[in-house]
């Protein structure tokens, strides 16, 4: 046997056995080896033999159960799926299987309960479960005795986790992961928690097992009630109404600011998320209400979150979630949709507000993900894990010594203790998660230190420290490459390179968007994720829908109509598989779901929804060309959701923030209309403000000055424009009129010049017009744009 030969053999098992037990425990131990030697088919064998044999020599199996020569003593299915996850738990004694019909057949056919686990590669106590009970030899025994085991990446299947969870809190209120749950092979629900100690999950099995064998009547009817309400929260074809004005939009803002912080910003207590669909919300709100009060909770937020230990102050980039109120003491994984989101949130503060703290943000944020996260080939990565070399957190903490080794010129080192508070001794476990105690311009102030040498000193100071971190041993990487997250990265980056003029952001995007039509589109279908290589499941709804809008923002900015096109076959594709016509309702999951329904996912959650992000595709891609259908489906969309925002307004910001947007005007500073034919892009200038149109052959709207009153004029307004200079008219011969009218065509500048300096908050400029061509007029339209910093 060599040392990458699979060990299914009693002998070996047998010998490992014996040879790793005590004397009390080993008659245990050897009871358990006809249970732990699974019986393979010579099939699978050979597929998970040939899968060991292609790992090259660096392949370290995850296991503490390994014969001297380093041979793993149990390998599962997993060894054979792509998840990094997944992959973690190939060497378990558990025999695991994967999401799939196998599995729940197995267990139709065996009438044995399903022990469901799902996680991910970078959660903490889903690796502390791991090694407590997954790696041990008597609860795997029992688990491959009585139960058949499924193993889930909850980042690979939404659908399932969404599922699940929403039964963990109605069968235990305990939720989180790893969700530890147990479930009928018809996928019916009867208990679920969240992370067991050793002992308690021990004895839950063993009560699941006697339940299941001796009382199958409680197990059905827990499982009834379970499914139904699910059904009901997840599933429920909810009746149209009609949301009347902005109230629900105003309420749903209000109650969110009712939870406000207001000490260390944010709208909850701790464990403390950024809540990034609630900041979209409060910026959209507070520009159209000129509300400060609004505007300045956000801000404060963005503040608090920048200067905290979640935000990461040696490499840029934001860590999941914070432990603490005062956003110091971060849980250390870093998500991909996490820096995607928030790069953005701080990429529109800047843009409203001029504050240069929110443009570096948004930069070394991006930064981050280019250096870290990013595939040689262009795609981005998931995660980074809260664990690296035996501790959580170890590779983000410092110590005065570790600063001194890193920082050997005594005046950095000064700088770097009193910045990042070392001089007020440890903060986690004898060692300190850098923050900024105070504000960086206030620092400089207090330090009486001249604002352009502090910055260029503090830039020195953090490439020197990250040079010194990146020798250490980092965190795991999950290396697959989801497609939604990616999306919501691309727009991301596209959005950035625009606004801030960095080509590179904009270069990496394109490249990015590339990759993934050509590796994870084939036929109409969309992968969910792929690694090394290797395809993951078919994608969900919001894979479909973040990739067809990060190709439309590639279009708006580079009107390269490719992008455009491959925006609308996605859009198309969604429309067939996720969308249905006689319900009126949009679900995450496929028709051909291994779930017991169909499920949506309307709410916000750690990241949009994906119904929001769904409508908000809609609503866009209906203004990029004669497309009545996405304009009436983004409609029936929100229609089928209104009864449930009423309810709970505060769980769909995001997709009231779109809602806003599509009735009442976007406020971004570029805008199509007059069904794609007009391209409106407010810039700023040295003067004031700058209105750029650009009209398609053959279309025009008409002048400012026009004589016949039956026409509508073009106008700008806005209670702060001190000044407005339209363009030069051509006359145009119409048979309508007896007389040629005046017209604008082409690509068109207004020039805007406002009372005084724009303030942080101001009015939108209103910008209305009537597109014609040569053989239709289309209605009066209006644009409204957020004038910029």
């Amino acid at each position: 046997m060599t040392k990458k030969a699979l060990a299914f053999t009693s002998i070996l098992l047998l010998a490992y056995l014996m040879n790793n037990t005590t004397a009390a425990s080993e008659s245990k131990s050897i009871r358990a080896i006809q249970s732990l030697n699974t019986e393979y088919s010579n099939t699978v064998q050979q597929q998970l033999a040939h899968a060991l044999k292609e790992k090259d020599e660096s392949y370290q199996p995850r296991t503490e159960h390994k014969t001297p020569d380093g041979t793993p003593v149990f390998t599962n299915r997993l060894l054979l799926e792509s998840s990094p996850y997944l992959l973690q738990h190939a060497h378990n004694p558990v025999n695991w299987f994967s999401w799939s019909e196998e599995a729940l057949s197995k267990a139709r056919i065996e009438n044995k309960p399903v022990f469901l686990s799902i996680g991910y590669s970078t959660c903490h106590w889903c690796h502390v479960m791991e090694k407590e009970s997954f790696e041990n030899l008597e609860i795997a025994a029992f688990l491959n005795k009585h139960f058949i085991s499924i193993k889930v990446d909850r980042e690979q299947h939404p659908d399932v986790d969404s599922t699940y969870m929403t039964a963990a809190a109605l069968l235990s209120g305990h939720t989180g992961w790893p969700l530890t749950g147990f479930i009928t092979s018809q996928g019916a629900p009867f208990y679920a928690a969240s992370y067991l100690p050793p002992e308690q999950f021990l004895s839950f099995l063993h009560q699941v097992n006697d339940v299941w064998k001796n009382n199958p009547k409680a197990v059905e009817e827990e499982s009834r009630y379970a499914l139904a309400q699910i059904q009901r929260i997840k599933a429920a074809k909810n009746t149209s109404t009609t949301i009347q004005g902005n109230s629900v939009v105003s309420d749903a803002a209000e109650q969110w600011l009712a939870q406000y912080d207001e000490f260390s910003g944010g709208f909850s207590t701790a464990p403390k998320f950024p809540n990034e669909p609630v900041l979209f919300l409060l910026l959209d709100q507070a520009l159209r209400q000129q509300d400060d009060t609004m505007l300045n909770a956000v801000l404060h937020s963005l503040d608090s979150m920048q200067q905290g230990g979640i935000y990461d102050q040696v490499g840029g980039g934001f860590h999941r979630y914070a432990t603490d109120p005062e956003w110091r003491l971060p849980h250390f994984e870093k998500m991909l949709y996490s820096q995607a989101q928030l790069a953005r949130v701080y990429l529109y503060a800047w843009q409203i507000t001029g504050n240069p703290l929110y443009k570096r943000t948004t930069e070394q944020t991006l930064n981050y993900v280019l250096r870290e996260l990013r595939h040689p080939s262009g795609p981005f990565y998931s995660a980074t894990d809260a664990d690296s070399d035996g501790g959580e957190g170890r590779y983000f903490l410092w110590n005065a010594e570790q600063l001194r080794e890193a920082l050997p010129d005594k005046e950095q080192f000064d700088l770097a203790i009193e910045l990042f508070g070392l001089n007020e001794g440890s903060n986690f476990d004898g060692s300190n998660i850098l923050y900024l105690p105070q504000s960086l311009p206030d620092f400089a102030i207090n330090q009486q230190l001249n604002a352009f040498i502090f910055f260029d000193q503090l830039e020195h100071v953090q490439k020197q420290l990250l040079k010194q971190r990146l020798k250490r041993t980092a965190p795991h990487l999950d290396d697959k490459i989801i497609t939604a997250w990616n999306g919501m990265l691309i727009r991301s980056l596209a959005e950035a390179g625009d606004l801030l003029e960095k080509p590179k952001y904009t270069q990496a995007a394109s490249t990015a968007a590339h990759w993934l039509w050509d590796h994870h589109m084939s036929k109409g279908t969309l992968l969910r994720s792929s690694r090394e290589g290797s395809s993951g499941p078919e994608g969900t709804l919001e894979d479909y829908a973040h990739l067809a809008h990060a190709y439309l923002t590639l279009y708006n900015i580079s009107n390269n109509p490719l992008w455009l096109q491959r925006s609308k076959q996605l859009t198309n594709e969604l429309l067939n598989r996720f969308w249905s016509e006689e319900e009126a309702q949009l679900y995450l999951s496929a028709k051909s779901s291994l779930l017991p329904f169909r499920i949506k996912s309307s709410q916000d959650n750690a990241t949009i929804s994906a119904t929001a992000i769904t409508y908000e595709l809609l609503t866009q891609l209906s203004k990029r060309g004669s497309l009545p259908l996405y304009q009436t489906i983004s409609e029936q969309v929100f229609a089928s959701e209104a009864a449930a925002i009423q309810q709970s307004p505060m769980q769909y910001s995001y997709l009231l923030a779109m809602h806003n947007q599509a009735t009442q005007g976007n406020l971004k500073h570029r805008q199509f209309a007059a069904q794609g034919a007009l391209k409106a892009e407010l810039l700023s200038s040295s003067k004031g403000l700058q209105l750029i149109v650009e009209l398609a052959p053959g279309w025009h709207i008409n002048a400012h000055s026009i004589e016949d009153k039956r026409l509508i004029s073009t106008s700008l307004s806005a209670d702060w424009i001190a000044k407005a200079h339209y363009p030069e008219s051509s006359p145009l011969a119409v048979a309508f009129m007896p007389l040629p009218i005046s017209v604008y065509s082409r690509r068109l500048q207004f020039d805007i010049q406002p009372v005084s300096e724009p303030d942080k908050l101001k009015a939108p400029l209103h910008f209305r017009f009537q597109a014609c061509s040569s053989s239709q007029c289309l209605a009066p339209e209006s644009l409204y744009f957020s004038p910029m910093h």
